[in-house]
């Protein structure tokens, strides 16, 4: 009797144990698809934004927004699902602590989720304007070059700085961001005749 009772305890553990792997398994697999789709979706929409993609060829440009917004639409589906898992886990798991490797993990996966979840927030504050301007004055910060346009400070190379005239109108296409208003950066610059 004690044999049998020794045994059923053993298939009880090992059922348990064969339980809990699956878990993880399926735990570990749904943070794959997680941080997949995180990744791919960053990364799209960091080669989406590069002008030499749209100089080059604009469907290639048009595609990694594409592949972005898709990425979009699927992250909160499998973050949804592995949550389901982590919480799942816990609830069926006597291991109160994590790894050292886990720990180590998981705050490398947090922080660069954080990090590029703050700079794709950044950047969709980007505004591109163009018109007419007056360079109402030029500007020199140590090694920087600046061109005064309205309220704007515009970022310009050394030798865009050297070209262009104060008090004339130009032609201007430069790109800013919401959160630093003042602040720009400088894509095109064309005389226009007196």
């Amino acid at each position: 009797m004690a044999i049998l009772a020794l045994t059923t305890r053993r298939q009880h553990h090992s059922k348990l144990q064969r339980g809990q792997t699956e878990l993880y398994k399926a735990q570990r697999r749904a943070l794959f698809w997680v941080l997949g789709t995180f990744y791919i979706g960053f990364t799209a929409f960091q080669l989406g934004k590069a002008q030499a993609f749209s100089r080059v060829y604009y469907p290639l440009h048009e595609m990694m927004f594409g592949v972005f917004t898709v990425c979009i639409i699927i992250l909160p589906f499998a973050l949804a699902t592995y949550l389901y898992f982590v919480i799942k886990s816990i609830r069926e798991s006597n291991h109160s602590k994590m790894s050292l490797s886990g720990k180590l993990t998981s705050i490398f996966i947090l922080s660069s989720v954080v990090l590029m979840t703050m700079l794709v927030t950044y950047q969709t504050q980007e505004v591109t304007t163009s018109g007419v301007f007056v360079v109402k004055q030029k500007l020199q910060e140590d090694h920087d070059y600046f061109l005064l346009l309205e309220d704007q400070k515009i970022e310009v190379t050394r030798n865009e700085y050297q070209l262009v005239e104060e008090n004339r109108r130009y032609a201007v296409s430069f790109v800013w961001n919401r959160n630093t208003p003042y602040r720009g950066e400088l894509y095109t610059i064309e005389p226009i005749e007196r």
